[in-house]
């Protein structure tokens, strides 16, 4: 098994360490790059590990934990990613592993490496991402020290000076050595009896031990610098005896260890720092591909990711994309509106969706309505179910939930035999604006929004309302109780929602809009959800128009109005109405009272809310005033 030159002495080989490099660490590199270095190109300190039975130097997925304990030889390592592959390969290696090479040189010079002799094995990594192909460009070195002229000696197997019973004693010391410091892998030995002490106390008497995972009949890639470290600072003359342990998997067999006989002396020692090799023969890129590898679901993830971690690089370094993709977003209403609101939410990061709509798709839904397909209407399926369906086929890690819920609206009269599925339907909603961190209105109907601004009110939820005319739209966000409370989409009311449903033609049956009109409008909701998330006092921040807004994103208004008709665009805002039907508190209150009971009384009384707010009042006592007014005149 082993090269013995016992009847010679010649030039020693050493054999070259190989390196491999874990699917998970891969994984964790893209992590690093999109999150933590950016556009950096500095180098990054990691750690690989490589085991005493020999094999590769593996770096895995832990290998930037630099606290991590390893099992094995822990292996010091320094890392330079660039930023292109033309950068890659312009780049100058063999400065890069020199000035590795001289910072352990440098723990030769000082004598520091006697108290750390594990860190004269590092390895560099220089390498590409190409984060959107998921490829890797690379290459790895171990810088190692060349002597002045090449180390000679003879190399002979362990057996040739211990015997079977004096091997054993010598693997039960260094079990017992390793077993209390496991990175520990150079030690004095005394030849007479086998005992293991630290390096510091080696004499040229006394034999060097090196852990040399290698199998070869060489030495191994270590023991080149080890050499070199024991030359410079002990400036041994005459013969040094270094024994390569080496022990099986099951590390009860050290027969395939070396013993080297090598002369020493002064006149080898260099007069200046050395030269450094340790580049591959060939010096060229590896490439690896492990799309192929990825799970197809984390595959979409990180690259999902990808543009959204970008913005961290340059434009904002700031941005909190944890904070928006942590935010649960309930759709009120599944149709244009609510189709794009998710596209553009999706795109944000935010993943976790509730649909609520109580429609079935129909033949001229998939035209306008994003998310839905031809077969969605053949089937009639339920909006929610769809729209949840297509977002899971867009981006199958999205957490998305839909509820088929008819929402309690408002001069919408029902039934005494329909009270319990109102109070159902009731109670749900109200489960689902509690368990949502922001609720976006999406509905047709005026009335439909005033039962989900009550709940935003009365639980202090971000709410973001968006309505469509022909060729105009609206998007506002409701105040959340506290001073300065900005008012919400009912707030401009002096009267109760009722119903404006019945008795339609068909072009009022239908949302008749200009085509952009709603991927503007549903766009402009989302960025204001984003804007606000960022800002530091979230849904309670005040309204900035400027520029410069504390929002990380820039302003946040209240309302903004546009019409496509002369691509005009305004931006409004206003106080909470203390009267509001909606939002106001004595509503609050009310609901709170008696919950689905007060809503009850609203579907079939829409006035009951002027009564509970005082408008009724301020509505007689207004038309007395114009009353007096006329007969003045």
């Amino acid at each position: 098994f082993f090269f013995d030159s016992s009847d010679s002495t010649m030039a020693l080989q050493f054999e070259t360490l190989a390196a491999r490099m874990d699917v998970q660490f891969w994984y964790e590199l893209e992590h690093q790059k999109l999150h933590v270095w950016k556009d950096s190109t500095e180098p990054v300190p990691f750690h690989a590990s490589q085991a005493i039975s020999g094999g590769a130097v593996v770096v895995s997925s832990d290998a930037f934990d630099l606290k991590k304990e390893s099992t094995g030889i822990k292996v010091q390592g320094r890392l330079i990613n660039t930023n292109t592959l033309e950068e890659l390969k312009r780049m100058p290696r063999q400065a890069a592993l020199a000035q590795l090479g001289s910072s352990m040189w440098q723990l030769v010079h000082t004598g520091q490496w006697v108290q750390q002799p594990a860190a004269l094995l590092q390895m560099l990594v220089v390498m590409y991402a190409d984060l959107k192909q998921h490829l890797f460009y690379y290459c790895i070195g171990f810088p190692v020290f060349l002597p002045k002229t090449p180390f000679k000696g003879t190399v002979q197997g362990v057996g040739t000076h211990l015997t079977l019973t004096q091997q054993a004693t010598l693997r039960s010391a260094m079990l017992a050595v390793r077993e209390k410091d496991p990175q520990t892998c150079v030690f004095a030995l005394h030849p007479a009896d086998l005992k293991l002490t630290a390096l510091s106390t080696w004499t040229p008497a006394q034999w060097v031990v090196v852990v040399d995972p290698c199998r070869s009949a060489h030495p191994g890639w270590p023991v080149r610098n080890l050499l070199m470290a024991l030359l410079h600072h002990y400036k041994p003359e005459g013969e040094v005896c270094v024994l390569c342990y080496r022990q099986s998997t099951d590390q009860q067999d050290i027969s395939a260890s070396l013993v080297l006989q090598l002369a020493l002396s002064k006149g080898m020692l260099l007069d200046s720092e050395p030269q450094y090799a340790g580049w591959p023969a060939d010096n060229k890129l590896q490439r690896v591909d492990v799309s192929g590898l990825m799970d197809p679901v984390k595959l979409s993830v990180s690259s999902a990711q990808l543009n959204l971690s970008l913005m961290k690089w340059r434009m904002l370094p700031d941005l909190d994309l944890h904070r928006l993709a942590n935010t649960k977003c309930l759709l009120i209403g599944a149709g244009t509106l609510g189709c794009n609101v998710a596209r553009n939410l999706l795109m944000w990061g935010v993943t976790q969706l509730t649909f609520v709509d109580y429609g079935t798709v129909s033949y001229s839904n998939p035209v306008r309505q994003s998310l839905f397909q031809f077969q969605d209407a053949v089937d009639q399926k339920p909006k929610a179910m769809a729209a949840k369906e297509a977002c899971l086929r867009i981006y199958p890690a999205a957490d998305v939930t839909s509820v088929e819920l008819v929402v309690p609206m408002a001069g919408h009269p029902v039934d005494t035999t329909d009270h319990q599925k109102v109070l159902t339907a009731v109670a749900q909603l109200d489960s689902l604006v509690q368990a949502a961190d922001c609720v976006f209105q999406l509905t047709d109907s005026r009335e439909a929004r005033w039962l989900p601004t009550l709940l935003c009110a009365a639980y202090g939820k971000l709410c973001i309302n968006a309505a469509l005319g022909f060729a105009q739209y609206m998007v506002m966000r409701h105040g959340v109780p506290g001073e300065g409370r900005l008012g919400c989409y009912f707030c401009s009311d002096i009267s109760a929602p009722r119903d404006s449903l019945s008795d339609r033609t068909l072009d009022q049956q239908c949302t008749v809009t200009r085509p952009g009109v709603s991927a503007m409008a549903a766009a402009l909701a989302v960025e204001l959800m984003a804007a606000v998330v960022q800002h530091p006092s979230q849904a309670s921040a005040p309204v900035q128009e400027g520029q410069e807004g504390e929002s990380l994103l820039g302003a946040v208004p209240h309302q903004i109005r546009g019409q496509v008709d002369t691509f005009e665009q305004t931006l409004l805002h206003g106080p909470a109405f203390p009267m509001c039907t909606a939002c106001s508190p004595p509503i609050v209150e009310a609901y709170r009272r008696t919950g689905g009971g007060f809503v009850i009384e609203v579907l079939n009384v829409p006035e009951r809310l002027e009564q509970v707010t005082g408008l009724d009042k301020l509505k007689a006592g207004t038309d007395l005033l114009f009353e007096d007014a006329e007969e003045n005149d």
